[in-house]
């Protein structure tokens, strides 16, 4: 069960330090896609 928790807490600092700061950008980019959608 120790290694579960050691895993777990390395994937949600893995989650925090990247996948958080990139939500703004991947927001604009599907933004970007249904804009230039929205123009074609």
């Amino acid at each position: 069960m120790g290694f579960v928790h050691v895993f777990y807490d390395s994937f949600r600092l893995v989650y925090q330090n990247f996948y958080v700061p990139l939500q703004p950008i991947r927001i604009r980019i599907t933004s970007a896609f249904c804009f230039g959608g929205a123009i074609r």
